[in-house]
């Protein structure tokens, strides 16, 4: 029972066969004492010295480096071994018994759970080289292990998953970005597919009906992608752009587009995908947009598009300056300035196509059966 095994220091010897059984008992504890703290002193050396190096947690620089010869970490090495002496000193292995064994079982825990995660998620590169396991063990490894860890010790339970619970927290949202391929964008893909495949456009319903919008952007017109990141109200929001030209010949400036595209929406917080396509004619690229945006039953139903620019003689253009005060000058000075980087993302405009190509496009529009927002 609980009180037999943390207060009888001797049941193994006990419960072992004749005196040599005693001694073999004496024997293997000694072996795998020694073992056991080798193998935490300089495993947790390693993992400290890769925490540091990833700079996870501040003040840390001092342990990122190692030995000349073989990398070795000895100033891990000595943090460490004056943790494990520290505990030593308590003088009592029952008081410090609770203390490891909660830690080691949520360590086990932890990598029970996230095995449980990579196998239901249906990762392609997860394969490991024991086979004989299944989502079912992974699962039971993590509840075996958490019964474990509060059958020994609740307080100490709480105390470790309160500290585990912390120290995710803080990863979360101070820690800096690292490319890892964790298993969360493994999670949320395999139920964003999940969901997605359960839409069905055939069950849609006006009560439920959200804008999802697809906006032809404009070079000159950086509000109009704010103000539809907010009429979207929780609905799907593409920014689409196209590009004129050979499919051949314009893979690299697509792709450099894309990326662009994606830094700008995660610099304005914009909650958007950007999407480009290519074709002959600026009429042909838009269509192809309005026909392929989106996937299965997210698609974008309503369009919004700048209207079209007429161009004016060079009589009549009145320059802003000579009309406007000072205040007026910088905030138009300041919208230049943040138009620039849109200019280089956006080649071709709507606002600027042949008119009698703009009265198709809309047409088209309509016979796709999407709403129209002109601005």
């Amino acid at each position: 029972n609980q009180c037999t095994l943390r207060h009888d220091t001797t049941i193994m010897q006990e419960s072992a066969w004749g005196d040599v059984g005693t001694y073999l008992v004496v024997a293997g504890v000694m072996i795998s004492a020694s073992s056991s703290a080798l193998g935490s002193l300089f495993g947790g050396s390693r993992v400290l010295q890769a925490i540091a190096r990833d700079q996870l947690f501040p003040y840390m620089s001092w342990f990122e480096y190692g030995s000349a010869a073989g990398d070795e970490p000895r100033t891990c090495v000595l943090l460490t071994w004056v943790l494990a002496q520290a505990l030593i000193f308590i003088g009592s292995i029952n008081a410090i018994a609770p203390i490891s064994t909660s830690f080691f079982c949520l360590s086990y825990c932890t990598v029970n759970f996230s095995c449980f995660l990579l196998e239901i998620s249906g990762t392609p590169n997860f394969r490991p080289s024991f086979q004989f396991y299944s989502w079912h063990t992974c699962l039971l490894g993590t509840v075996s292990n958490l019964a474990v860890m509060f059958f020994v010790d609740w307080r100490f339970a709480l105390v470790a998953l309160v500290c585990e619970i912390a120290v995710f927290i803080y990863l979360l949202y101070r820690a800096p970005q690292t490319l890892w391929g964790d298993v969360t964008a493994a999670l949320i893909f395999h139920q964003v597919r999940k969901y997605l495949l359960r839409l069905d456009t055939r069950k849609a319903h006006s009560k439920t009906w959200r804008p999802s919008i697809l906006l032809l952007a404009d070079d000159a017109d950086i509000a109009l992608i704010d103000f539809c990141n907010n009429l979207k109200k929780g609905g799907l929001y593409v920014i689409g752009s196209a590009v004129v030209g050979d499919f051949a010949y314009q893979v690299e400036t697509v792709q450099k587009l894309r990326a662009d595209w994606i830094q700008f929406v995660d610099d304005n917080a914009l909650k958007a995908f950007p999407q480009i396509a290519v074709a002959s004619t600026v009429r042909a690229g838009y269509e192809n947009l309005i026909l392929l945006s989106g996937l299965g039953a997210m698609r974008p139903n309503t369009i919004v598009l700048p209207l079209l620019r007429l161009k004016l003689p060079s009589s009549q253009v009145i320059s802003s300056l000579d009309r406007a005060d000072n205040n007026v000058v910088e905030e138009e000075e300041k919208k230049t300035s943040d138009s620039f980087r849109l200019k280089a993302l956006v080649q071709t405009t709507p606002a600027e196509m042949d008119a009698l190509d703009y009265t198709k496009l809309c047409r088209n529009i309509l016979r796709f059966k999407r709403n129209i927002v002109m601005t």
